[in-house]
Formats: C-alpha cells, structure tokens, sequence
C-alpha cells in the first residue's frame, strides 16, 4: 500500500498537477555562502575532524577522498558547506541512525550536491532537510530510507541502504616487503597483504622500500569485490631517463596525506609530477600540528627523473587522562578500556573519550592532542542521584545505600533497566580488543561422573595428588584463549606425562570385550602400570566485562582417550599397552580477574569450571581449574612499537 501512495503521488507530481505552481529552479541551489563561521563539531553528525574540534567551510565544493565528506547545511534558507571526516561508527547502530544513497549516474558530486532533497513530493521547496551529507558516490541522510528531488519537471525517488558498502584489495610487490602508504598515510601494512572493509572509491597507494624509488598507483575499490593489484619497485641503482632531446627534468613527489600543497621555490602546486629546469630547488611542506613539515634543497638533473622518495611522518603528543572516582573506567577512542588514570604517547589530533562507572553518569568527551607536549584531560563523573528511579533522592530515601537496590525501594523501571543495559553491552561490544591469552601455570582437579569408573581410578592415584597427570595436578602453559567484540574461543591441551600410578600390592583383574588382563605392581621387576589421560578441549562462546572482572561462558567439545600402560595380557603373557577412546561435550564457565599492570599486556587470575552433557563411552568429568595467565591485547602493542 505504502509504495502504491508513493507511485501515485509521483504519478501527479510528473504528469503536471503541480508543475504550474512550482520551478525546477526553487528545487536547486545557486550557490554556496562562506561566512568563516566555525561549526561545533559535537553537532555535526556523521563528519568529524582530526585536527580540530570545529568544521571550518568551504566557499566551493572541492573533491573529496574515500573517508571524507562534505556536510551542505541549511541556516535561515541558505546554505553552506563544511569537509571533514566520515565517522562510520554510527553506521553500526541499531536501529539505524543514518541511510546511505548512491548518487545517480548522470551526477557528479559538484552536481548532485546543489539539488534539494526532500522527504516527500511537495510544493513547498523550503522544505527540504537542512542537512545532507556527500561524498564522491554517496549521499547520507538522517532517519530516512527514500528521499526524493525534483528535476527536469519531474520527481525522482532514491532507495537508502543502513549500511556502509564496502570492498577490499590484495597488493603485491616486487620486492615484497615493502610499506604501504594509502591516501600520503602510512598504513603499518607491508606486502604482500589484503585490506578489508574499505568505503569504495578510488584510491592512491604508494609503496616504498629502502633501496628502491616508490611507486604510485591509483586503484578504484569496487563494493563487495576484491580487487588485486601488484607494484614493480624501481631499484635506486636504476636511473629513468626522459626520452628525447629535453633541456629539463621531472620531479616525482609522493602523494601528501592531506590537501596542503606542496612549494617549489615560491610557486605552490599540487601536482605530484612537476617539470622543472637543472639546478638547485627548494621544496617545502607544511604538516601543521598533525605531520612533521618539510623543508629541504633537491637537485634536478637534466633529462632524467628524480623520486622525493619521502615518509610523512606523524607528530606525537602525551596524553594523561585523570578520572574522579579513581576506580572509574576509561576508553579511549574505540581502543582498549582501562581502569584509573592512564598516560600514553599518540599522534596528535582529536580524540574522543569515554568513561564510565557503576551510580555514576557516563561522560564522553573529546581532547585536542597537541605536539610535543604534555596534554591533560580531567574527567569528574558525578553521581547518579537518583539510581533506584523512584522519583526522590537517594540522600532523601536511602535508596539503594542503605536498603539496597530493589530490597524497600521502588523497582526500576524494566524498560529503562533494559535500554541501559542495551547500551552498555553495545559500548563493551565496540570497544573490545582481540586479546590473546596464555596460561602460565595452574591447578587442575578432575572428577568422573560414573562411579564405577571412580571406584576404578581411585585403585590407581590411591589418593596421591601432584604431578601433571591431567587429573588431579598442575599444569604449564596448556590453554591458548581469544577473545574479540565479545566473542570467546580456546584450545586447551591435557597435560599428562607424570600419569597415575599404580602402586598396590593386590592384583587387579580387568575385563574387556576381547581380552582378559592382570594390573600387577612389582617395583624389583620394574613392573609399574600407569594410568595416562590425554586429552584436547576446544570451546566457543561468549564474553564479558565489568572493570576489571571478566566473566565467560562457552560451549566445547573433549578429544580424550584413557590409556592403560604396563598391564598384563593373559592371553598371550606379555605386558601391554590398551587405549580407550573417551570423547564428550562440556559446558564452561570461566571467570578472570585482571591485574591492568601495563598498556598492552595484563597478568590475570582465572577459575574456570567444566559441567558436561551428552554421551560418552567410559565416563564424562567435572573440572575445576584455577591459576595465572597472560594475556595480551596486540594492537596496542603495534601501537606501542610504531612510536
């Protein structure tokens, strides 16, 4: 019913109801009013900066980069433009905030960017949204999936997408090895390597190598495609000469990580291959307070070409982050979360912020990190005064100091208690690292569930405790775990090399399907049967958490055999080995509490417990581990080692 209205109202529209009343002019914009006026970043939606905490305008609409964007918006019936970053964080909110539309095939950005959009066919071309955003293939618009324009008479409609198209791109090299610089900004990525998620677009991709000229490429980024793309490097010891009979030489720059131009002498350009006649000139670059400037004398040889094989370089800062409680959480721009006051060297620009701790409200803020200097950023929660949401203070009912959260006090709210929880969980969900961690050493004490086979085993360990025998022991450096946007896996290795003995002087008759054997323990022979449970555990689940605590739950499964070494066969009087498959399933609960000594490692204590279910062919065990481990969160070492 919904898109039969829309077609008849397009019908009316284009077939000339309206068109006596209105102009294809009223549903475009003339021009664009520069008035040097800032625009608060924190009001602007999808674009951001990273050099300041204000949009500057723009008097013309310029060529924008994949990641940039151009906000047009409306003040009092005119319109101006601002350039800045797309924060595609809000993209993953849901429901979504914001759709994204394809700009049709006969507009270019400098077109399309002029034309009205409205929610609606009308009659009244003031009514259009005040804000839009653009970039060179797409259109963002707030809350609406269909948007429409007027042209050439007639109404045209847009379908919106609530998620960001994306592509990726395989490079190569000859030499591999090389650094790959996207856009004039280092990556951190050497060749060969694949890029995921990347907004689709035409980019410029430079690698450089030591010993080697850098070589530029530009490589359009199809949505939902791979694109492959492969460089030849020029050694240095290779010198490219310009065919013909020439009286200058060409300079080859590389491609500068924002819009500043570069200066030869004292002409400005932003071409990145430039004529120039022999001799001695000077080239300057000015990175502001984000890159390190250039400044410095090339010589141009006649008839051949000169690479400015050059790395920009980012300008760092200190950051020192002071939080009121001192126990209060702190993550810093989509990174990792830590507990207290936290001092750290990044690059600067502008950051975001947030911090959070239980009775106290949420704050989110941003800081300008300036070079070469120490910046501190005080951040004061204040104290929920109302957390048991009954309508009084907390000071006024004592509510839930006194007589707890819901023990006397009138209930939250569910769908406020569920709204807050829905939020923190998708703040914990963003900010989640991919941690890596390792245990060092812990003990392990194992209990089967049929108890027949206990009564068998206790023949065996005859209540002995020690050793690594993956029963009741110690254990060294047995479990790998992961842990990423709240996912949780591990792989977790049965230590079993001590084994458990048997050192009874009775004999034990044991049965099977097909053979008969004797468990004898005679130490003057070197008769010593042993009892060995190796074993491979994998699990998959989910984690989470509070401060400094980290609560897991998974679900995995037990690759298990029970080994019988040393016993006697009587069927053919020897001493053999017997191995009994033992596979089964098991749930886990898994608890760690982190020691937050440092930025990208943390030493934790855990406890975790094994309940099993489902079928198994000699007995399923409750488990209980407890012990130390590492754990290391690499992207923060990456960032660490690239200062």
């Amino acid at each position: 019913m919904k898109r039969f209205i829309w077609g008849l109202l397009l019908v009316l529209f284009s077939s000339g109801a309206l068109k006596s009343a209105i102009r294809s002019g009223d549903y475009t914009i003339a021009g664009f009013r520069k008035t040097d006026r800032p625009y608060p970043q924190k009001s602007s939606g999808i674009i951001r900066t990273e050099t300041d905490s204000i949009l500057q305008e723009l008097q013309n609409v310029v060529p924008v980069k994949p990641g940039q964007v151009l906000m047009r918006k409306k003040f009092e019936g005119e319109y101006r433009i601002y350039k800045g970053e797309l924060d595609t964080a809000l993209f993953s909110r849901v429901p979504p905030m914001y759709y994204v539309f394809t700009i049709p095939g006969w507009a270019r950005l400098s077109d399309i960017v002029k034309y009205r959009f409205y929610r609606s066919p009308t009659d009244k071309p003031g009514t259009d949204e005040d804000i839009v955003y653009f970039d060179g293939e797409r259109i963002y618009v707030r809350q609406f999936s269909r948007i429409f324009y007027f042209r050439n008479n007639s109404w045209f409609s847009l379908e919106g997408q609530p998620v960001l198209p994306r592509g990726a791109i395989e490079l190569t090299s000859n030499p591999s090895g090389a650094d790959v610089i996207i856009n004039g900004e280092q990556s951190g990525l050497k060749t060969p390597c694949t890029i995921d998620r990347m907004l689709p677009g035409t980019y410029v991709f430079e690698l450089m190598q030591e010993n080697y000229h850098f070589f530029r490429k530009s490589v359009r980024i199809i949505p939902d495609s791979t694109i492959k793309s492969s460089f030849e490097l020029i050694s240095d010891m290779d010198t490219v000469y310009i065919t013909g009979e020439v009286p200058y030489g060409l300079l080859v720059l590389p491609q500068p990580p924002n819009d500043t131009p570069f200066i030869l002498d004292t002409i400005k350009t932003r071409d990145l291959k430039i004529r120039l006649f022999p001799g001695d000139v000077r080239l300057r670059w000015d990175g502001g307070s984000v890159y390190h400037s250039v400044d410095t004398i090339l010589s141009i040889p006649e008839g051949k070409v000169m690479y400015f094989d050059y790395l920009f370089k980012r300008r760092y800062g200190v950051l020192r982050i002071v939080v009121s409680p001192p126990d209060a959480e702190v993550c810093f721009q989509n990174g990792a979360c830590m507990i207290g006051e936290q001092v750290m060297e990044t690059p600067s620009g502008v950051y975001t912020i947030d911090s959070y701790r239980h009775g106290f409200r949420g704050i989110k803020k941003e800081i300008s990190v300036i070079p070469d200097t120490i910046n501190t950023c005080y951040i004061d929660l204040q104290l929920v005064p109302d957390r048991d949401g009954d309508g009084f203070l907390d000071s006024l009912d004592k509510c839930p100091d006194e007589y707890g959260l819901h023990d006397g006090c009138p209930k939250q709210k569910l769908s406020d208690a569920l709204s807050s929880k829905k939020e923190e969980i998708q703040a914990f969900l963003r900010n989640d690292q991919f941690t890596i961690g390792v245990t060092l050493l812990g003990l392990i004490t194992r209990i089967p569930t049929k108890k027949h086979f206990a009564n068998f085993l206790s023949t065996f360990s005859s209540g002995k405790i020690g050793g690594i025998n993956n029963y009741r022991g110690l254990t060294f450096f047995n479990t790998l775990q992961m842990m990423y946007r709240g996912l949780f896996c591990s792989v977790e290795l049965g230590q079993w090399t001590a084994g458990i003995h048997y050192e009874r002087s009775d004999t034990m008759h044991l049965a099977t399907k097909t053979n008969e054997y004797l468990v004898i323990y005679d130490s003057v022979f070197n008769i010593e049967p042993a009892l060995f449970i190796p074993s491979t555990g994998v699990s998959l689940g989910f984690h989470y958490n509070w401060s400094w605590l980290n609560v897991i739950y998974s679900i995995g499964y037990q690759w298990e055999d029970i080994i019988l070494d040393q016993i006697y066969n009587t069927a053919d009087g020897s001493f053999t080995r017997i191995t009994f498959d033992n596979d089964w399933w098991f749930h886990q609960l898994h608890a760690e509490a982190d020691m937050h000594i440092g930025d990208f490692f943390a030493p934790s204590i855990y406890c975790r417990f094994k309940f099993p279910f489902g079928p198994t062919k000699r007995t399923r065990w409750h488990t209980m581990q407890a012990g130390l481990q590492l754990k290391v969160t690499p992207s923060m070492l990456k960032k660490r080692n690239s200062k």
